[in-house]
């Protein structure tokens, strides 16, 4: 489903019942959904309810497997990864016993599902609302020419060896580069340029993609 509107992006874990189903209800009016739990049918029963009211995606997984969470949650669309809120809710309430006449199992359970798979969801979400709070506190809109422009002015040929995704490329005066990710082609992903400014200030330039191009001897980072 293409999202079209202005809403911010709500993500719901266990959506399929209980706190989960009732905040999807009640946030339903204001924000677009994204609802997940392990039962798809009822999660698209959900869905269809709801979407006469708002956006609504949902996504079908475990939050015990780290895989299908990671999975999962990274094959959201563009559109859909600009998460605002995380309402982690998934959970299950397994062995009530007292200690000594407990069972193992439940206690594994219990921390697969209330405390691993909390910090699955987590790590994968948070890495997306990291973004949103970038844009929106310390990353200033650009043009590709100020983009060129702040490559051609650091008084060094630019190589497109030098960058090394994930790490932090500061060895040019003034300017520091970090790259998420650097494909078989050379086009970088979630690209960040610090530019070091008077008085101790700094301007930050986001793109969500980039790469290079000859250009007077010379390789210059266009960014997308």
């Amino acid at each position: 489903m293409d999202l079209n509107n202005s809403k911010k992006i709500i993500f719901i874990t266990g959506a399929t019942s209980g706190i989960g189903e009732a905040a999807a209800n009640l946030l339903s009016n204001k924000y677009n959904l994204i609802l997940c739990g392990r039962r798809e049918e009822r999660l698209l029963k959900i869905k269809n309810r709801l979407s006469k009211k708002t956006e609504v995606i949902t996504l079908n997984f475990d939050v015990r497997s780290k895989e299908d969470v990671t999975d999962k949650i990274n094959s959201l669309p563009d559109k859909w990864k600009k998460i605002n809120i995380l309402i982690n809710n998934a959970g299950n309430a397994h062995g009530l016993d007292f200690i000594d006449e407990g069972d193992i199992s439940d206690w594994d359970k219990m921390i697969d599902i209330n405390v691993k798979g909390l910090l699955y969801v987590t790590k994968q979400v948070l890495s997306f609302m990291l973004i949103q709070i970038l844009l929106v506190s310390v990353i200033v809109p650009t043009t590709q020419n100020y983009s060129r422009n702040l490559i051609k002015d650091s008084d060094i040929n630019f190589f497109e060896n030098f960058i090394k995704p994930k790490k932090f490329n500061d060895n040019i005066n003034g300017l520091t580069i970090f790259a998420d990710e650097k494909g078989e082609n050379g086009e970088l992903k979630n690209i960040y340029l610090k530019k070091e400014t008077e008085k101790q200030n700094f301007q930050i330039t986001y793109a969500k993609s980039g790469f290079f191009i000859s250009e007077n001897n010379s390789q210059v980072l266009i960014l997308k």
